[in-house]
């Protein structure tokens, strides 16, 4: 392998992880669940509660 080789693939793995961080991160995360970022998660809850209890 060159080293034109080797830069190549460090940019692939590179863009890889920052892919993986984003997804990782983002509101939904893999599962479209709690990414970690609890406030974000607790305000979701809360305003499905407001939700149902303003239906009924």
């Amino acid at each position: 392998m060159n080293v034109q080789s080797i830069l190549v693939l460090v940019v692939i793995f590179v863009l890889l992880g920052i892919a993986i961080g984003f997804i990782c991160n983002s509101k939904q995360g893999w599962q479209g669940g709690c990414s970690g970022h609890c406030a974000t998660c607790h305000q979701h809850c809360i305003d499905q509660d407001k939700a149902k209890k303003s239906t009924k």
